[in-house]
């Protein structure tokens, strides 16, 4: 079993990578047994390189911790954030389907923009994908949600995508604040 200093990632508390594949096995089993859905989002703090290029790894250590906190916020005791390295994390999240995840990340993504730890002002962008059942696959979840995540950072950052459900349909949808909040009222 692997070490406390290999389950979380000290500068942002974090899960760290170690455990992510055990946990996902254990949700892939679990989803084909209740037939429950999975949502995995992956964010990337925009600019995060170039801020840490800039401020040096104390200022992006700073900006991490509170995102961490930010993030914490917003999720359920059973839900898991994974740091992925470079400004990126991995939110877990079981029972959730694809518009309740893109719900939630648009939810983070506002939060962020609205933050200002250090005195500096930061963007998100998040990439949503989900299965259910037998379709909840690390790969096929991971490879969406990085798909849709790309998408968003050629296109300048600081939005929400979903990758096509279940790998079909033509294109990916955008969430925006205004559906979030319709769906909300």
């Amino acid at each position: 079993m692997p070490s406390g200093q290999e389950i979380f990632d000290p500068r942002t508390g974090f899960l760290s990578r170690a455990g992510l594949t055990s946990r996902f096995a254990e949700l892939s089993n679990q989803a084909r047994f209740t037939h429950q859905p999975v949502c995995l989002a992956i964010c990337a703090l925009d600019r995060f390189r170039l801020l840490t290029d800039w401020g040096g790894a104390d200022i992006g250590d700073a900006v991490l911790g509170a995102i961490a906190a930010e993030t914490r916020r917003h999720l359920r005791p059973f839900e898991s954030i994974y740091h992925l390295g470079d400004g990126l994390f991995l939110i877990v999240l079981p029972g959730v389907d694809a518009d309740e995840g893109a719900s939630l990340a648009e939810r983070l993504r506002s939060a962020v923009e609205q933050m200002s730890p250090q005195g500096l002002r930061l963007t998100l962008s998040v990439g949503v994908s989900a299965g259910r059942g037998h379709r909840v696959r690390h790969d096929t979840l991971l490879n969406g949600a990085e798909g849709a995540l790309f998408a968003v950072e050629r296109t300048g950052g600081n939005r929400v995508l979903c990758a096509p459900r279940d790998g079909i349909g033509p294109c990916l949808a955008e969430v925006s604040s205004e559906q979030v909040a319709r769906s909300l009222a």
